[in-house]
């Protein structure tokens, strides 16, 4: 109540009823009955507020403490309160309250009283401006000017007095020679005016003396105006820069710290991904109807961005983010000044980037956490936390990040209310997939964006979920989940925006191990054993299609699912029928990568060589690290804490390690060191591990990609080659200048020799700016148009820029819980992941495929169709993920069939796949 009352809305809205009930028009006072309704509440509510301690609640050093209980109140506060009681008199007809009508006329002029009472409500302002006002130095300079003012006006009054002539009219009133015009302090507050107005000055030179003093006034005045015009301009950016500092009174929003390359991006996620929640349809008819309308309009609202810098960024001036509010806090120094700032303890998440501008970023957030927890600590246990969602560099920080939030969440909920993001992990994946799974850009995209459909999870042991049933047990037995399953695919068939089932959320019973994403129906596998689904994991265009359908298929009953089974087996009979005349669909070729490079080392480059040690377990990777020793041992030092963390979660730990099998020495005149990977759970008998070199080298160098070290001859004959972005100031200008050989080394080996085979060669690249990204893009699509067709082929390439990559990783953590799991198991190669699938040889060209083939095809090869890339009817190209929109023919020739992307398990055939 007491944020209601203090909200800017509120004090407007009863500022303007105040001043409108003054105003003298009959049909005004014939509203004193709506207007006593109105300020009869908000003075019990104030009583109310006056008298309870409740909520009033003060930061101590210690941390966040909340007083209970009931006090007395100030005797200005019973003045006050006596008052406004009196006022509300007013309202009320006379002979109500048995006084005459003239009475009451004067009665009403206490209604000013209520509006003191409201600018008591704007008191922070006034405040800021005694402060600004009262600082001494200014104050200094107000008192100065005021004092020269008025001794001025005096030694001009005497001088007139003295010397000057009688002919002038100083009191104003048309005749000259008059007492007044003699008397010393007319001319005094002459003397005043001539400082007060330029436009007051003699216009007649007949009366010298007081000409002379009404100049010498007048020119003074204008340096009083040109000083008060600056000292206003400085209490004014000064009270900008106090309100920055101030708390906006926000509640349930999100609280984005940290300004970094990202921030821009995962602002305009957020923002359209909550344009994309509001109801396609809007009404005022019913009462939700009204609930959507405003809850769409408090989320245009609902974010806070903090930095360190006075002055917010750049970008936040621009018109997309009008409503986005900026606070200046010392993010990582005082944590309480900062929840103080940006209402943090009623937000409903906190979202910490990574300090990248710091030389030890995760040092900083660490600290940072645990001075947000630590304030916290005193918060009744009953209130609503807001969700911690941090972003970590180092993936070896994780565990240290988990401890500093560890007190903070309530038992059962931990994985609810903290999530560590590691990003530089996810790129990592990321870059791997990209080399792994060719044109698979457009999709991931869609994926990770606001833009179309995204992964969604539904967590039944999430608090305050909204549609979950009460009652239910928050884990779904196989009977269950495929009741659920039948109801989600049969009941909104037909439906375009209805959610696709993608696989589970599992979790061992009785435990409180880390949940685990499965694709698939089954959740049978390596690291699931006695486990229990504890959520769903689905395609779908917003959350609200998701609570929607999760809220009718739980509410169903076992009835409903078997009906809804036995339609499903009818409807698809006659396309079953079809399609078992032969394999519609098969993997889409591609090339092996037995040859891979890496230049530049990242946090993440352990991830992105595990990932394709795993995908390619016979290949050779040649990791150039950098040109610095520094660099490679650092390098190698991320190799060997991978597999000391994986020996120490023993059979918890998903795939294998790095073991060193030479240590930093020298060949063939360059400094390297060897690494191979085991994986005794894929490959027992270790004869498939992939080896991983890491070399000392300047990889941006014309001789190194001509001649790689360690004898990997040139770059050109490898199969792959991924560019990591350095962000260091000189990374982009050495990532381009690498990009561009390796594009002229590349046509030279063609031109020279054109019988080199048609093998595609992979180059990977990424960026730290996303402006280059984007021009780099448009230069590799239009050369690829402008060079000869059967070259193009060979040379697949793909650019990504870093910031975006983390915005759309760090957007995904915001709107999806445990979306890490998901995307960690949808970009790896060590279950379920993203493929592409291609229209069979055997299939006539001109045989019509329905999507409902597409669909059972894909669910045959044990996985679920998430899209789909072919040439409509006009030969221009198209795409969907999720379900087939409206314009979607509803069956398309199979040579118009470009590619089919599912989630289909790594052991189906086609390179890139894990071994089965």
């Amino acid at each position: 109540m007491r944020r209601l009352l203090s909200h800017q809305a509120t004090r407007l809205g009863l500022t303007a009823a105040i001043i409108v009930s003054l105003l003298p028009s009959p049909a005004i006072q014939r509203l004193d009955g709506l207007f006593l309704l109105i300020f009869v509440p908000e003075l019990f509510v104030r009583l109310f507020l006056i008298f309870r301690e409740e909520g009033r609640d003060e930061f101590i050093s210690a941390g966040f403490a909340a007083r209970r209980g009931w006090r007395r109140p100030s005797s200005a506060e019973i003045v006050w309160l006596t008052l406004d009681g009196v006022a509300l008199l007013a309202f009320l007809p006379p002979e109500w309250i048995l006084i005459g009508v003239s009475s009451a006329r004067t009665l009403r002029l206490f209604r000013l009283v209520r509006l003191l009472l409201l600018f008591r409500l704007w008191a922070p302002m006034v405040v800021d401006l005694y402060t600004v006002l009262s600082r001494a130095e200014r104050l200094r300079q107000v008192w100065l000017m005021t004092l020269a003012s008025v001794l001025l006006s005096f030694a001009g009054a005497v001088v007139i007095e003295q010397v000057g002539d009688g002919g002038v009219d100083f009191d104003g009133d048309g005749s000259i020679g008059g007492a007044n015009d003699a008397s010393f302090v007319v001319r005094l507050w002459w003397s005043f005016r001539q400082i007060e107005d330029p436009g007051n000055l003699m216009t007649s030179p007949n009366e010298s003396v007081v000409l002379l003093v009404s100049a010498l006034l007048t020119v003074f005045g204008l340096f009083l105006v040109s000083f008060l015009i600056g000292l206003g301009t400085d209490v004014v950016r000064e009270l900008m820069e106090l309100s920055r500092l101030r708390a906006p009174g926000l509640s349930g929003h999100t609280v984005v710290v940290n300004i970094t390359p990202a921030t821009r991006q995962l602002l305009v996620e957020l923002l359209q991904h909550y344009e994309k929640l509001a109801p396609e349809e809007w009404t005022v008819r019913t009462l939700d109807g009204i609930r959507e309308l405003l809850t769409a309009a408090r989320r245009r609202r609902q974010f806070l961005v903090v930095g360190t810098s006075v002055d917010p960024p750049d970008f936040l001036r621009e018109p997309q983010f009008a409503r986005v509010i900026y606070r200046q806090a010392p993010v990582h120094d005082d944590a309480i000044a900062m929840i103080r700032r940006t209402d943090m303890q009623r937000a409903k998440r906190v979202v910490m980037l990574a300090d990248l501008y710091r030389e030890e970023p995760d040092d900083a957030t660490i600290r940072t956490l645990l001075n947000i927890v630590a304030s916290m600590q005193g918060m009744p246990e009953h209130a609503s936390r807001p969700r911690l969602i941090a972003e970590v560099v180092d993936e070896s920080s994780v565990g240290a990040a988990r401890r500093a939030t560890a007190s903070y969440a309530r038992a059962g909920h931990a994985h609810t209310l903290t999530q560590i993001v590691t990003t530089e992990s996810l790129v990592g994946l990321f870059l791997a997939c990209a080399v792994r799974r060719p044109h698979s850009e457009e999709i991931l995209s869609t994926l990770l964006t606001s833009a179309g459909w995204e992964i969604y999870t539904y967590s039944l042991d999430y608090p305050d979920r909204r549609g979950a049933p009460s009652g239910r047990s928050s884990r779904l037995d196989d009977a269950r989940y495929r009741e659920l399953r039948a109801v989600m695919t049969s009941e909104r068939r037909g439906d375009s925006r209805a959610p696709v089932l993608l696989g589970s959320l599992v979790r061992p019973v009785d435990t409180e191990a880390p949940v685990r994403a499965v694709f698939g129906d089954s959740i049978e596998g390596e690291g699931t054993k006695g486990a229990a689904r504890v959520g769903l994991v689905m395609l779908a265009p917003n959350f609200r299609e998701v609570r929607e359908v999760m809220s009718a298929a739980m509410a169903s009953d076992r009835g409903v699912g078997r009906r809804a089974r036995a339609r499903d087996g009818e409807r698809g009979r006659d396309d079953q029928a079809r399609a078992r005349d032969g394999a519609l669909l098969t993997m889409a070729p591609a090339s092996p990568a037995e040859r891979v490079l890496v230049c530049g080392y990242r946090p993440g480059s352990v991830d992105l060589l595990e990932s394709l040690s795993v995908a390619y377990p016979r290949a050779t990777i040649l990791f150039v690290a950098g040109a610095t020793t520094e660099t490679m041992r650092q390098a190698c030092d991320d190799l060997d804490a991978h597999r000391d963390a994986v020996m120490r979660r023993g059979e918890a730990a998903r795939g294998g390690y790095f073991e060193s099998c030479a240590e930093l020495e020298s060949g063939h005149g360059d400094a390297h060191a060897t690494y191979r990977y085991v994986d005794a759970a894929r490959d027992p008998g270790g004869g498939g591990s992939a080896e991983v070199v890491v070399a000392r080298a300047d990889w941006s160098s014309s001789r190194v990609l001509g001649d790689l070290p360690c004898g990997y001859g040139p770059a050109f004959d490898m199969d792959a080659v991924v560019l990591c972005a350095d962000e260091s100031r000189a990374g982009d200008a050495r990532t381009l200048t690498a990009l561009m050989k390796l594009e002229a080394l590349f046509e030279d080996a063609w031109a020279s020799d054109p019988d080199r085979g048609d093998q595609v060669r992979r180059l990977v690249v990424e960026v730290d700016d996303e402006d280059l990204a984007t021009r780099l893009r448009a230069r590799f699509a239009r050369l690829e148009e402008e060079r000869v067709v059967g070259r193009d082929a060979r040379l697949s390439v793909s650019i990504y820029a870093l910031p975006a990559l983390r915005a759309y990783f760090m957007f995904q953590s915001v709107v999806v819980p445990h979306f890490d799991l998901v995307f960690e198991e949808l970009l790896g190669p060590w279950g379920m992941s993203l493929a592409p699938l291609e229209v069979a040889p055997s299939i006539a060209a001109e045989r019509p495929v329905s999507m409902r083939e597409i669909q059972d095809a894909v669910r045959r090869l044990g996985g679920t169709a998430i899209g789909l890339e072919y040439t409509d009817a006009d030969g221009a190209h198209s795409f969907w993920v999720g379900r087939p929109d409206k314009g979607t023919p509803s069956e398309i020739p199979a040579r118009s069939i470009a590619r089919v992307w599912g989630i289909l398990p790594d052991t189906v055939g086609g390179p890139g796949a894990t071994a089965p």
